[in-house]
């Protein structure tokens, strides 16, 4: 069988594996009639001559949508791998499996996201590719004050690659109480059992193992109850 041709530049590549996730952490979904726009900022962190150690500046668009209790679906659109003549999308659905029993309790939610990238809409490339990559979440949630914390586990793995990735997560959901505004802030320590240091790409981790990805997210939630 032949193999795929590479979507891009090898770095380009790198980048957008490494910062394809950077999508709304959603520790627990919207409930029916609840709909939600969000935005989402950051990346994998990676040295950059005369700048220093800065989060790669990708951008995420998505929607939200409650289909039934406790049971959302999500799709977004990524605007950084555009820059490589790469169209980059991905859908997904999550589940809160109970409820916080008590203060100590977490809730537990699983994800499910699918991403998928093609260079199709780039005449320059010498040959279509496609690159796919699932992501699993399960995430702890605690509930204070009307504000969300959590820690989770996240699963990656590449249709090219049968081999299947871990990432700690952890994040927080802040409810200002101006209406349905919400804000993000997510840390994700990608494969850390990768040691990377010498790949094309410089990221960031404790003992070149992996990539530390920061990001931060503003979402706006509608319909049903703010």
């Amino acid at each position: 069988m032949a193999r795929r041709p590479p979507l891009c530049l090898p770095v380009a590549l790198a980048a957008i594996t490494c910062a394809s996730c950077v999508t709304w952490g959603g520790p627990r979904p919207l409930e029916p009639g609840e709909h939600a726009v969000s935005a989402t900022v950051g990346g994998v962190v990676t040295e950059v001559p005369n700048l220093g150690n800065i989060p790669l500046p990708n951008l995420t668009v998505e929607g939200r949508h409650g289909i039934a209790h406790h049971l959302e679906v999500d799709y977004g659109l990524h605007a950084l791998p555009l820059l490589f003549g790469v169209a980059g999308a991905h859908v997904g659905a999550g589940l809160q499996l109970f409820d916080q029993p008590a203060p100590l309790v977490p809730a537990l939610t699983v994800r499910q996201r699918l991403f998928g990238f093609t260079n199709i809409i780039d005449g320059r490339k010498p040959a279509p590719a496609f690159f796919g990559l699932s992501e699993t979440a399960l995430l702890a949630s605690w509930e204070l004050f009307d504000q969300i914390g959590w820690l989770g586990l996240l699963a990656h793995a590449s249709i090219d690659e049968p081999h299947v990735h871990l990432s700690p997560t952890a994040g927080v959901e802040l409810r200002p109480g101006l209406g349905g505004l919400r804000l993000g802030a997510e840390l994700r320590w990608l494969a850390p059992a990768i040691n990377q240091r010498y790949a094309v790409v410089h990221w960031l981790a404790p003992g070149d193992q992996g990539g530390i990805q920061v990001t931060g997210g503003v979402a706006w939630v509608f319909g049903g109850a703010s």
